[in-house]
């Protein structure tokens, strides 16, 4: 399988798998603050935010915590020195591909030999190896956990394992792919003609530009 086994003592690298790790919600209309006190009192963040002293006073408050597995994203030699861990979140790949309960081999074959090209926002992990997935999962790189790098280091028997050399170059480059992207309507420079060709193959309806009316 794609993952390898880490020691305890190994350092926490790019690409290193952990799990149960806490992911943090919050809400800016709705949030807990605890005061003095210690009772809570509902109120929203600006409201918590202005009701301190000082710009930097914490806010004390009260949040909801998800156990999730994740992925370091931190490159190596900044998740050594750095004060905070950066992780990805790791979700089945069914929230990913919503259809996918009833796709054939041949099918889940031809979408991940095409992941690069056509999901950009996660990179698929596969079930078993040293991780020990029970089913497929997948990197989804628009949820960002931080972590103090002391306290990661201090809980590294949450640590599954790491990707391998091949599925980490990988995971590598399209992690840069993903933070780098460039969002775009692909059919602004067509001309009018040409941009009602390109309507009709779509499933749904897009905006044309000033030029294509």
């Amino acid at each position: 399988m794609i993952y390898d086994p880490v020691l305890n003592d190994a350092p926490i690298s790019q690409g290193d798998i952990f799990t149960s790790l806490p992911r943090v919600e919050v809400s800016l209309k709705k949030v807990f603050v605890v005061d003095a006190d210690l009772s809570p009192y509902e109120m929203t963040w600006a409201d918590a935010a202005e009701s301190r002293t000082g710009a930097s006073q914490m806010v004390r408050a009260i949040l909801p915590l998800y156990p999730v597995d994740a992925i370091v994203i931190t490159q190596s030699c900044d998740a050594v020195r750095a004060d905070n861990v950066s992780l990805c979140e790791i979700v089945s790949v069914d929230k990913m591909l919503t259809d996918s309960q009833t796709w054939s081999t041949k099918t889940w074959a031809r979408v991940l030999s095409k992941q690069d090209t056509e999901n950009l926002r996660w990179f698929y992990l596969p079930p078993g190896g040293a991780a020990g997935f029970r089913e497929r999962m997948a990197v989804d790189f628009r949820t960002v956990i931080h972590l103090p790098t002391e306290e990661l280091e201090a809980f590294k028997q949450l640590r599954k394992g790491r990707l391998n050399k091949v599925a980490y170059e990988h995971f590598r480059e399209k992690l840069a792919q993903f933070f780098r992207r460039y969002p775009y309507n692909p059919w602004y420079p067509l001309d009018k003609n040409e941009f009602m060709e390109y309507q009709n193959t779509q499933h749904e309806a897009v905006k044309p530009y000033e030029w294509q009316q």
